[in-house]
Parts: C-alpha cells; sequence; structure tokens
C-alpha cells in the first residue's frame, strides 16, 4: 500500500473591493484549511492578522487601513508554510488629476511653461498625444525641445514614439 501525503496548495488569492480603508481578499485552496493571512505596511511596523472559517474557499476582509498606503500580506497555510508576498494599495481620496498635450511645437518657452503649470496643477499622470518635435531625427532637437522641457517631471522615457 503506497501512502501519498496530501499537499495543501494555494489558488489566487485574488484581491478585490480595493478602497481607501479596506479590501476583500479572496483564496481557494485545494483541501479544507485555515490559513492565517498576515497583512502589513511596507516597513512592518504594523502586522494585522485574519482568519477565515475552515474550508476551500477563504474571505478576507482587511479593513482599519490608511488612505494611499502600499500594503503587503502573506498566507500562512499551515504552520511555518507561507506564500509568497503579494501587494497592493489603498487609494486617495484626493481627486486624480490628469493632463494630456499633443504638438509641442509651439517653443520650448511656451512648452516649459506648460510643463511647469501641469506640476503647479498637481497632475499625477500626464499622457503625451506625440509630435513632440519638428525633426525626430535629431537628438539634440529631443534634448531641447522635449527632454530638458520635460525633465522636472519626467526623469526618463520608457520609449520615444515615431511620427507615422
Amino acid at each position: 500500500m503506497i501512502i501519498l501525503a496530501q499537499i495543501l496548495v494555494a489558488l489566487g488569492p485574488s484581491l478585490f473591493n480595493v478602497d481607501n480603508t479596506s479590501a476583500e481578499i479572496l483564496l481557494k485552496t485545494n483541501a479544507a484549511a485555515t490559513p492565517k493571512l498576515y497583512v502589513a505596511d511596507l516597513n512592518l511596523t504594523q502586522i494585522n492578522e485574519y482568519t477565515s472559517p475552515s474550508g476551500q474557499y477563504h474571505h478576507y476582509y482587511p479593513n482599519s487601513l490608511t488612505t494611499n498606503t502600499a500594503y503587503q500580506y502573506i498566507f500562512e497555510l499551515s504552520p511555518g508554510s507561507f506564500t509568497n508576498w503579494y501587494y497592493f494599495v489603498t487609494p486617495s481620496t484626493a481627486p486624480m488629476k490628469f493632463a494630456i498635450w499633443g504638438d509641442n511645437q509651439i517653443g520650448n518657452q511656451i512648452f516649459t511653461g506648460i510643463v511647469t503649470k501641469f506640476i503647479e496643477e498637481g497632475a499625477y499622470y500626464w499622457l503625451g498625444a506625440g509630435d513632440y518635435i519638428q525633426n525626430e531625427g535629431y537628438e539634440a532637437d529631443w534634448i531641447s525641445q522635449f527632454y530638458t522641457p520635460t525633465s522636472p517631471w519626467l526623469p526618463y522615457i520608457p520609449k520615444v514614439g515615431t511620427r507615422g
């Protein structure tokens, strides 16, 4: 007779309904279990433990969270057996501000003023619609007409677009 030990496997987790003070986390296991959930800020200065009734589907409702804060969480499936760390961020209650610009071939002084205004207004996301410089093949033009005016906000450009 061969007896195989049953290994507890976790599927998920799934994160739902994250608001500025709470979240809902779902974990499914392949067998009945009572995993513990540990939620902490990224500095591990506050760690809260949550439990769920034994079974295969586990719902956790961390609450009393702080607005606009990154959290990490981990499950202890059985004593000493942990999943990977997972992360989420509670949103801010402040209104989201974003800015869209395009065809900024209107002169460096004007474009620099527009960038300054975006920063002053607290635009969190920026979307450049393209047509950034007049001579896209010249590196000096990219530096003077795009990188320099946006440098207070943009530390790097992941990919320079092309006209076409």
